[in-house]
């Protein structure tokens, strides 16, 4: 969860294609569905954040707002 909220907390610059808002938007979606695979299917949570962590870690104090919603909707979709 550190790195979730850490990734909302740093995603606050805007760039035309994405919006802060956007971002602040797919963030919390994000954080809810991570929050309720890790309690429902743990070691499934486990293996999705694990594919995603280098991607994560590397888009962390981005502020690329592009890269940041192109991060979440797939992210999103791996969680659906």
């Amino acid at each position: 969860y550190a790195f979730v909220l850490a990734l909302v907390l740093t995603s606050s610059v805007a760039f035309a294609a994405c919006s802060a808002e956007e971002v602040q938007k797919k963030a919390a979606d994000f954080a809810t569905l991570s929050q309720n695979m890790a309690q429902k299917d743990p070691q499934r949570f486990a293996s999705i954040m694990q594919e995603l962590q280098t991607e994560l870690s590397g888009l962390q104090g981005s502020g690329d707002n592009d890269k940041l919603c192109r991060f979440y909707d797939k992210a999103i979709a791996k969680m659906k």
